[in-house]
């Protein structure tokens, strides 16, 4: 059980054996649905392969026991998968494995194989706000395919709307291409949303919310992200007919995306990484959002 092969273009789920995986597959089986694919879901055997470690065994052995049984404590799970997609109305075709090694390690493994991989995490106090569990943190920072992250709060009643952060990135663009790419199955629109902090309109510093200078900058970005929507939509023919909302706030753009999850179905943001894709770190206003949001979150590397 342990070496099934991910299939190509699967969406890939990591479970853990806990009732918080009950939404996480949720989630993933829609997301395989709407896109026509398989859903592969990952048992990471992490206790026994930190257990086994210094016997200098590798992640593809198999662990056994003194009876020379193999040990394998996939079953359970994979049944418990099976009996939720079983809930569903319609559910996509079932692949699992149960590899040998950490959750984070594991999911990374089908990287370039994944259309996509959906992970829960449980947020924890520490020294900031909330702290992402180590392995959805790991998932998002260093993957290359899209990485959704379905939080404590789980997956709110549908909103029919998709929020994506824009700064005129080429990180933000991709992310609203999947945004309008994901709007199409769905459905759904997209908001694409972008802030100001600062501007400056013939040599004065904008501060009044109701006046000309204010209400120009407001026009001037609002004009800019339809640009780059109009730049997104006419490179894919499938996406031409989606809905797009342009929301321009004043404020930081954590705050205004946090505050916009409340109304979503979705949060998608662009890493915003640097560095190789291995190496990538998320940038500040990601893992804020991660860490925070209170529907799933969709991070798209560059």
């Amino acid at each position: 059980m342990g070496q099934t092969p991910i299939p190509e273009n699967s969406v890939v789920v990591g479970v853990d054996g806990t009732e918080r995986d009950r939404e996480v597959v949720r989630w993933a089986a829609g997301a395989a649905l709407r896109r026509g694919v398989g859903l592969h879901a990952i048992f990471a055997q992490e206790a026994m392969a930190t257990a086994y470690a210094p016997l200098g065994l590798g992640l593809d052995a198999p662990l056994v026991t003194q009876a020379g049984e193999e040990v394998d404590e996939g079953a359970p799970v994979r049944e418990s998968v099976e009996e939720i997609l079983a809930e569903l109305p319609e559910a996509p075709p079932l692949t699992f494995s149960a590899p040998w090694g950490t959750g984070s390690q594991t999911l990374l493994e089908a990287d370039g194989v994944a259309q996509m991989i959906v992970v829960g995490t449980a947020r924890k106090h520490g020294l900031t706000r909330f702290l992402l569990g180590s392995t959805s943190l790991t998932v998002a920072m260093h993957a290359s395919c899209p990485v959704v992250v379905v939080g404590p709060d789980g997956v709110p009643e549908s909103q029919g709307r998709l929020v994506v952060g824009v700064d005129g990135s080429r990180d933000s663009s991709k992310a609203l291409h999947f945004a309008m790419d994901a709007a199409s199955r769905w459905g759904h629109k997209v908001v694409a949303l972008a802030t100001w902090n600062m501007a400056v309109v013939d040599g004065y510093v904008v501060t009044e919310p109701e006046s000309e200078e204010w209400k120009r900058t407001v026009a001037d970005m609002e004009a800019r992200v339809a640009e780059v929507v109009e730049e997104v939509r006419s490179g894919d023919e499938r996406i031409r007919e989606v809905e797009v909302e342009i929301d321009v706030q004043h404020g930081r753009p954590l705050t205004a995306l946090v505050a916009a999850s409340q109304t979503a179905d979705l949060v998608i943001v662009g890493s915003r990484g640097r560095g190789g894709v291995r190496g990538a770190l998320l940038g500040s206003v990601s893992q804020g959002v991660l860490a925070e949001a209170h529907c799933p979150v969709a991070v798209i590397t560059h």
